[in-house]
Order: structure tokens, then sequence, then C-alpha cells
């Protein structure tokens, strides 16, 4: 589900691959902040229906944090893959929580039916 991250400043530029996206059927995604070992719940991203924008398929998205921090609303370009439609790549904005220590996170991905189980990559950021 993770790449490396496409830049390695704060905040972070991520590229995400989700199966089965097709139109929207993912809702968000949770990324998880290794901390002494154990993957813990850290930032949410809340996906808003796939539109035309510019003549392009965008989403919109919201990060919030366990720690109540708030981030700015982003648009993402929805790139779906050419042998597999319903497959698609984002490159979400990620502003890490935690004093700027980087640390190692993982992602599930959530709709209204459950959540994934955890990526099995992670990404330092």
């Amino acid at each position: 589900m993770l790449t490396a991250p496409v830049t390695g400043c704060q905040p972070s530029s991520v590229r995400v691959r989700l199966r089965a996206f097709a139109n929207g059927d993912i809702d968000g995604l949770w990324f998880w902040q290794n901390v002494d070992g154990t993957y813990k719940r850290a930032c949410r991203f809340d996906f808003s229906n796939v539109y035309k924008s510019g003549g392009r398929e965008v989403v919109d998205y919201q990060q919030s944090c366990v720690n109540g921090a708030k981030g700015a609303p982003w648009q993402a370009t929805v790139e779906r893959n050419t042998s597999d439609w319903a497959t698609v790549d984002l490159v979400l904005t990620y502003r890490p929580v935690g004093g700027g220590k980087k640390r190692a996170h993982r992602a599930s991905a959530f709709n209204r039916s459950g959540e994934s189980g955890l990526s099995s990559q992670s990404i330092m950021l």
C-alpha cells in the first residue's frame, strides 16, 4: 500500500497505492506510528468522493490526528492504474506528529464495512 516518500522534508509527500479503490470504495486511511516497537494510530485521512476538477479525477482529504491536531484540506489527483482501473495511486501530504523525530509508519484503509490490516511496508516519516 505504501511507497517511499516523495520528499524527506516535513511535511512529507507520501504515494499510496489503493487496490479496489474504484469510485471511492475506500473512505480513508489511518497512518500508524511505531512507538517503542508497537504500531499505534497516529493520523487519519478522510477522503471525499471522487469528482472531476480541471479535466482530472481528484479527491479532497483532510488529516486529523489522535493528539487533536487537524490539517488543512488538501486535494489529490486520482492516478488510475492502466491495467486495473480500480487500483489508484494518490500522493498525500502528511504532517507527522510527535516532536519531529522520524518514525516508521504503516497504513490501513477503511470504509463503512471495516478496516484492512496494516500495510506490509513501512516508511520513515
